[in-house]
Order: C-alpha cells, then structure tokens, then sequence
C-alpha cells in the first residue's frame, strides 16, 4: 500500500499514462490520415482489393513545412466593384461570310389563284428569317424565305403568305440545332459558358454569356414535360439506384450548398434512365418527398433518411458492399490480418457477382445461396468475434460497427436476384455531375439548379443508352411544341431511337 505521503505521486503517474494513451491514440489516428493521403496522391485510385507485396518499398516524405505563398492581392477598402451594364449590342451577332442555306417556303398551290378572277397570284415580295444554326465542327445561317402573293389588279383580296414553320423559340434568333449543341457542350462536356462564348468566337460568332444562360434556362422550361415523363417512368422501376452530391449556388456574400439526387432505375433490362433532382439543402424531406409514392428497393449508402424510410417501411434499403468495402480500405489502425482476410472475402463476393449477372434469375439466385452466402456469414463471423477486442473510436472499429449494425440490409441481395451488391451504377452517374461541378464552380441560382438537373437527365441518359444527345435534342426540340401531350413518352431517347431504327 501506498503512504498517504506518496499519493501525489501515483495520481502524477496515472495522468502521465492517460497522456500518453492519448497521443499515442492521436499518432495512430494521424499516421491513418497520411497513409491515406499517401494513396491518394501516389497510389491506384481503384477500390479493387490487391494483395500486399511484403517486398515493394515504400516512399518516404519529409515534414519540411511548404510556406504560405505571398503577394496576395488585396482589394482597396471602400472601393466597390462596378458592375458591368449590357447594352444588349453583345447578345448575338455573326459574321456576313457564314455560310448560308436557304429554304423557300410558299403558301399551298390551292391558295396561289385570286378568289375574285381565279388569276394566278404573282410574288411580290418575301419575308426573311435568318437564324443561327451548328452542324458538326461549324455554325451557319439558316435562311427562310416565306414567299408573299397578291393579285396587282385586285388590291381587295389583300396579301397571302404562308404560316411561319413552327419553332422551339418563337421569334429567336437561334435554331434548333445549335440549342441542342449548346446544352451538349454545357451536360455532355461540362463547358461553363464562357467557353462555349470563346470557342464561338474563335468561329467569328458572338453571343454573349447573359444571352447563352437565357437560351440554356428557356430551353430546360420547354423540357419540363418530358423531364417530368422521365421522372415518372424512373419511379415505375422496382429497384433504383440513389446517391447524393452537393453543389455550389450563388449567394449574397459567399456561396451557399445545395445537393443534387441522383435517382437511376435498376430493373434488369430497364432502360437506364437517369433522372438528377436539384434540392436546395441535404433534408431529408425531399427524398422523402420524391420516394413518397415508390415501395421498392433502393441501392444506397447508410445515410440517415434511407436508414429512417427502411425503418418506417416506406421502402426497403440494400446496403451498398462498396461503402462497406471503402472503410476497410481506409481502416489502416486495425489488425492487418483481419483487415486482409475482410477485404479477400469482399473481393471474392464482387468476382462471384459478376459471373452471376451473365446468368439467368434463377441461376444467379442458387449462385448466391450456394457460393456467396457462405462466404457472408463467415465474414460476419470474424468482424462480430474480432470487434469485442477493439477500442471504440478506433477507425477499425467503425468500419466493422458499419457492417455489424446495417447486417440485414447488406444480405438483402442474397435473397432477390433483381438486386445488386453495390451502389456504383449511382456513384458513376454523379462523377458527371462532379465535373461538371468543376468546371462551373457554381450555379447562378436556384432556377439554375433546377435547368441543370434537367437537362442533365436527358443528355446523361442518352449517353448511358449509348444515343447522340446532339442528333436526339435537336430532332426532339423541333417535334415538343406541336407533339401529343398524351403521347410525350415518345419523346424519350429509348422511345425515340426504338422509333428510328430500320423494323
């Protein structure tokens, strides 16, 4: 026993040792953090497990500090940025040298005689509508002549002169055509629009970027009824893939975060369509909202609001094996053994899954049950005995309470073949929406937002249906105006190229 005098002492070591176990936990966490940032910036970016070699050598970085760079440009106090006026001189313009294709229109042939005297009506002058349109690699004036008839001897009967041909943009300036290119180069190249202004003028057209975000905002209104066929059509499937991204949206001071939904059906030989919803925060409200009326399956990840529907039985959540994967992955403070033996196990069930899906429902079914099944419930075996031993803040350890408490959710797939053991159909449908994220930076509004997702869903779709977005948005912009609102599912790209293809 300790003397009474000596007290001091013990209580001096016990802190001591607390102290210690805290750095030695905050060295852990940290040498977690640079391995990390070591495969990030020197390793493959692929998630597909690869078995250590005891013998590759590894490189060694230096602490030595990187000083902040200097010569910041700092903006005079009280002085206020001017903001630019736009005339409207800037909005388009084209050089008189673009090559020009003409069409004549008339009126019909029953309509070119006099109604008084039956005389042939004589031409006496034309209407001409000029408008700017792209063909592959260029732009070019598309000309209109509507032709106007009169008889010179009976003033009465008036002038006659053919309808104007209907159009996407009444009275505009721009064709079909070169909108559909327009939004292919903003949703299929991810161009911000002062390129797609730059690369034009380098053609020896001008339009200006106040006018290209009008032309791009119209054109998305012109598309809500086909937007909203493709979001009903995607909540018609069973299974959908579900994933999230945040956005940037300007704001008075600085900008402000809202997130894009990814919704894609999954149905086995659905067609892929992919709808984006743009929301204007992470609530959980608007994917309840837009999941109101669907009572299927969902492939996500373990947010709160899929965790809170799946619990409610609003729907039913299968667990994505790729997230469960990544946090093993990430996990470098765990034992290497386990962590090896997690990751060889999840590599066999994703090569198992693959030659699943070249067979037929009911032979992926017994694969499943025969081959993979086993293999789950060992896996959940080892983390469910190995956890017991592990602190709890250890990132190890959350990866392990990940697979152990969403246990039902991943085994989900096991039991219906029509579903899958990951969410990445999801995650490479946001990678476009992450570029595109890079290269604008941020959307201009709300109402901005809602014409990116949009037409996103039309061209992204397209691309997954392997369609021409160019060939398809222009042909569907000339059709939408005049086309059957009843029938507006046949403007969908599987509609439209089901219809295009030789019988």
């Amino acid at each position: 026993m300790v003397p009474d005098q000596f007290q001091y002492l013990v209580a001096d070591r016990d802190a001591a040792v607390e102290a210690l176990e805290k750095v030695q936990a905050e060295r852990d966490e940290l040498k977690r953090q640079i391995a990390w940032l070591q495969r990030q910036v020197f390793g493959q970016k692929s998630e597909r497990f690869v078995d250590p070699d005891p013998n590759q050598l590894e490189l060694e970085l230096d602490d030595d500090k990187v000083e902040p760079a200097s010569g910041t440009k700092e903006t005079p106090e009280g002085k206020k940025r001017r903001k630019r006026q736009s005339t409207g001189a800037d909005a388009l313009s084209w050089p008189e040298e673009l090559p020009i294709e003409e069409e004549v229109v008339d009126v019909p042939e029953e309509e070119r005689r006099c109604p008084r005297t039956g005389a042939d009506l004589e031409i006496i002058g034309e209407d001409v509508v000029d408008r700017l349109a792209r063909r592959p690699g260029s732009c070019y004036v598309k000309r209109r002549r509507y032709l106007k008839r009169a008889n010179p001897k009976e003033p009465k009967c008036g002038v006659v002169r053919a309808l104007s041909l209907p159009s996407f943009v009444e009275g505009g300036k721009f064709d079909e055509s070169l909108l559909a290119w327009i939004v292919c180069e903003k949703f299929g190249f991810y161009q911000p629009l002062y390129r797609i202004a730059e690369k034009l003028k380098g053609e020896g057209v001008c339009i200006s970027r106040q006018t290209l975000s009008k032309v791009v905002l119209d054109a998305a209104e012109k598309l809500r009824a086909l937007t909203r066929e493709l979001k009903r059509r995607t909540l018609a499937n069973r299974c959908l893939h579900v994933d999230e991204s945040p956005v940037k949206v300007q704001a008075k001071g600085k900008c402000r975060q809202a997130y894009v939904w990814l919704y894609l059906a999954a149905d086995p030989n659905a067609p892929p369509y992919h709808y984006y919803d743009f929301c204007r925060d992470r609530s959980q409200r608007h994917a309840r909202e837009f999941l109101k009326n669907f009572d299927g399956t969902i492939h996500a990840d373990a947010w709160s609001g899929y965790v809170a529907m799946d619990a409610e039985k609003k729907l039913t959540w299968s667990a994505c094996w790729a997230h469960a994967r990544r946090k093993f992955e990430n996990a470098e403070d765990g034992d290497p053994h386990l962590r090896h033996s997690v990751l060889r196990r999840m590599q066999q069930l994703f090569l198992l899954e693959r030659h699943a899906w070249l067979a037929d429902a009911d032979e992926r079914l017994r694969l499943r049950l025969d081959f993979e099944l086993p293999i789950v419930e060992t896996l959940f075996d080892e983390v469910l005995a190995y956890r017991q031993k592990l602190l709890p803040k250890s990132a190890f350890a959350g990866a392990c309470d990940y697979l152990l408490r969403y246990r039902a959710n991943f085994e989900h797939y096991l039991l219906d073949p029509d579903l899958r053991m990951d969410n990445n159909p999801a995650e490479r449908g946001l990678r476009k929406l992450v570029l595109a994220r890079k290269n604008f930076v941020f959307l201009g509004s709300d109402r901005g937002g809602d014409a990116m997702a949009g037409l996103l869903s039309l061209v992204q779709t397209c691309r997954a249906m392997e369609i021409n977005p160019f060939e398809y948005l222009q042909d569907v912009m000339r059709r939408i105006m005049q086309h059957n609102s009843q029938e507006i599912h046949e403007l969908l790209p599987d509609h439209w190229a089901a219809a295009r293809s030789p019988q």
